[in-house]
């Protein structure tokens, strides 16, 4: 696909890009080595392709994008007057995705009512509530997990939604998981954001107070 190459970050060589087309070509007036071939003759022409920063946005009946080099070599025939293919390589890349992450942290929210004091008080405990949101680009991404650790004298308050998410605390660690398993090719876009919600408690100490509380 020729809108997946970065014509500004490119370099063609010597060659001329077709940017409609998606080809590059090198023939004698770029190449001088191919103005004629001796047998057993070995060269090469060397060229990068830049892609874009944003991978295309997969559908629900697309993913998995993939990014195909197809190197072709042809002779002129001069009888004929066309020009005849001798060889030609495929390359073909998967295009790597990318994922995004949101996390924010409310008082005032539709999905849990919270309590306590705003600003925190002293050893009386404020809740919040956190929402993590993940979209994913091109290619369907497998095994996802989610991972946290809950601040200084911060709690785990067992609340969370939707109900069949995969999100457990370990209380030992003070670490929170999201265990997302397969986040599908435009999740976020042409497929419904993957959300998941739960609620946490600050129960501020003394020596907190004026500082900065770290949540998550």
């Amino acid at each position: 696909d020729p809108h997946l190459v970065d014509v500004s970050r490119s370099n063609f060589g010597n060659g001329m890009f077709d940017a409609s087309s998606g080809t590059l070509s090198f023939d004698r007036t770029n190449q001088r080595a191919l103005a004629k071939l001796e047998p057993g003759f070995e060269s090469s022409i060397n060229f990068s392709l830049a892609l874009v920063n944003l991978p295309p946005i997969g559908g629900a009946a697309s993913g998995n994008f993939t990014f195909r080099l197809a190197a072709t070599i042809k002779m002129a025939d001069t009888t004929l007057g066309i020009e005849a293919p001798m060889g030609q390589d495929v390359l073909e890349m998967k295009i790597k995705t990318k994922v995004l992450l949101v996390s924010r942290i409310y008082y005032q929210s539709q999905y849990f009512v919270n309590s306590g004091s705003v600003p925190p008080k002293v050893r009386q405990k404020t809740t919040y509530t956190v929402v993590w949101e993940l979209s994913n680009f091109s290619n369907n991404v497998s095994s996802v997990l989610v991972e946290t650790f809950l601040g200084p004298n911060v709690s785990w308050e067992g609340s969370f939604t939707p109900k069949n998410a995969k999100i457990s605390y370990n209380n030992e660690l003070r670490k929170v998981v999201w265990n997302v398993g397969t986040l599908s090719a435009g999740t976020g876009f042409s497929r419904p954001i993957k959300q998941v919600v739960f609620q946490i408690a600050l129960t501020p100490a003394q020596d907190q107070i004026s500082q900065l509380a770290l949540l998550i």
